[in-house]
């Protein structure tokens, strides 16, 4: 995968960041000439919430030019960001530093606003390699979920539903939709109609003001159809 350096300067990458760690900084290394080791213009952040204060920190480095060499690099996994901060990155990502580039990963891009999602590229992070590949596709890959029995469906769900972020269990949810209107095709089968009704639904319960995470997700495993 070649990065595009002149067109942009943020990407997203949807995925699990201790998997993508590791092959996405020597991809960043490959692609740009220079090693992450050792080197004050290249920064990776790990915060389970990435929250303002965080994202004044990242801009006040941002806001400074390369010390070393040409570019500087901000690898940033985060498993939750509030509204705040998206907004925050807003300006960061539109307006960036020169030569600075961001790699912003986490658990689902559909979690994000919309706003924020138009200002980066979208990186597959299947593109990084087995090891990650590996880890996304046992974590909660949507077409392995749809062909998974219940119980495994809840061993998937684990780490979604301690996390209790309602938002990126939204997310979680349009990946499935997208997943089962792949399979649907064109045509929509009238069995299918409710299926699409209850992702619906339940994307309107996790809106609410304090929606039980955990009790939605654990009924989505056990209605939605297994695919074969």
């Amino acid at each position: 995968m070649a990065f595009d350096l002149e067109s942009h300067h943020a990407y997203l990458i949807e995925g699990v960041f201790e998997a993508l760690r590791e092959p996405l900084v020597r991809r960043i290394e490959e692609a740009f000439g220079l090693s992450a080791a050792g080197n004050p213009d290249f920064f990776v952040f790990e915060h389970a919430v990435f929250g303002i204060d965080e994202a004044r920190e990242l801009a006040l480095r941002a806001s400074r030019r390369p010390v070393s060499g040409e570019r500087q690099v901000f690898v940033i996994g985060a498993a939750t960001l509030t509204r705040e901060t998206q907004n925050a990155l807003l300006k960061l990502f539109e307006e960036p530093g020169v030569a600075t580039h961001f790699f912003l990963v986490v658990p689902f891009v559909a979690a994000l606003l919309p706003t924020l999602r138009s200002r980066a590229a979208l990186l597959d992070a299947l593109e990084f390699g087995a090891a990650a590949s590996a880890v996304r596709a046992g974590g909660l890959s949507p077409e392995m979920f749809l062909e998974s029995s219940p119980g495994r469906r809840l061993e998937m769900l684990k780490p979604l539903i301690a996390a209790k972020d309602a938002a990126a269990a939204a997310g979680f949810l349009d990946s499935l939709e997208r997943a089962l209107r792949a399979r649907s095709g064109t045509i929509i089968a009238p069995e299918d109609v409710f299926f699409f009704e209850t992702l619906a639904r339940c994307r309107s319960y996790l809106r609410d003001r304090s929606p039980s995470v955990k009790m939605i997700l654990e009924y989505i495993a056990a209605v939605l159809p297994r695919a074969e």
